[in-house]
């Protein structure tokens, strides 16, 4: 579950992008109360439920307008997309919910006259709550069905740059080769082997396990190092790079990417498992691909 709540989570859309979300949601809940007229609408008129719920809809909009579009433009450097998670936009969502259910309270109060105290506010609690649910859940699925494909696009067009970049470098005959050695930090404890057999390294706590092909299979070796201090011995080898804060790989052992909402996948021959890349290093792996 930790896992998944660390996941980085999408924010960058436009500010069009944003102003349209809040106006959906506005019109969600002008909508949705007139429609059903829940939370005691029922008692009155059409034309006074309809008169409510419009003003609680414009209520939605005009909070939703200041936390989509006002709060991240005088504060950008709060939602920078690489540092933004799924925790992150749960809290910031569950943000938006209070302040919509603080000016449903203030709403009721001044243009309804009525009582403010507790059971006013945790009633509005209650209804806003009920209400989000819904549009929210349709967001957020929306979203990463977007995501989804938009990865999976964007992921084709970089298994095409694989493919030529294979091509071009077995036509060059460009590849780095050579003996690599790796030490612990203690310096005691050494590891040698052909470069063109690394596969990926992966930190753990304050070791790194090492997975390359010795013999043609598949074998792991742990030494007591950091991630950064394994980047700094690797800087001379332009194959090897540093696609996440807990991975390196080996771009000639990349034979496919895969991409979903969290982002893109890299499929190492040999490799079940698919490696992460941080969403901060999308744009940089496509230059590292196409070279």
């Amino acid at each position: 579950m930790w896992k998944i709540l660390a996941q980085p989570f999408p924010i960058s859309e436009s500010y069009g992008v944003r102003f349209r979300s809040a106006l959906y949601f506005g019109l969600f809940v002008f909508l949705f109360l007139l429609i059903f007229r829940p939370f005691e609408l029922h008692t009155l008129n059409f034309r006074s439920a309809a008169s409510a719920s419009f003003y609680y809809g414009l209520v939605c909009f005009l909070v939703l307008l200041v936390c989509l579009v006002l709060l991240r433009a005088l504060f950008p450097s709060l939602f920078i997309e690489s540092r933004w998670t799924v925790w992150k936009e749960i809290v910031f969502d569950s943000f938006c919910v209070f302040m919509v259910t603080v000016g449903n309270v203030l709403f009721t109060h001044f243009y309804w006259k009525a009582n403010l105290n507790a059971n006013l506010v945790f009633r509005f609690i209650w209804i806003t709550c009920s209400v989000a649910i819904f549009p929210l859940c349709i967001m957020i699925m929306l979203r990463q069905i977007g995501l989804m494909r938009s990865y999976g696009k964007l992921a084709g067009s970089l298994n095409e740059q694989i493919r030529a970049a294979e091509k071009e470098q077995a036509d060059a005959g460009t590849e780095q080769s050579g003996m690599l050695t790796l030490q612990s930090e203690n310096e005691k404890d050494k590891l040698s082997f052909p470069v063109e057999e690394l596969l990926y390294i992966e930190a753990a706590d304050n070791y790194v396990k090492i997975h390359f092909t010795g013999n043609e299979v598949l074998q792991h070796r742990v030494l007591r190092s950091s991630l950064k201090r394994m980047e700094e011995m690797l800087a001379t080898y332009s194959q090897v790079y540093r696609c996440h804060r807990a991975y390196m790989v080996n771009l000639n052992k990349l034979v496919h990417i895969s991409g979903n909402a969290q982002g893109y996948k890299l499929h190492l021959a040999g490799i079940d498992e698919p490696i992460p890349v941080s969403r901060s290093l999308n744009r940089e792996l496509a230059g590292k691909i196409s070279r």
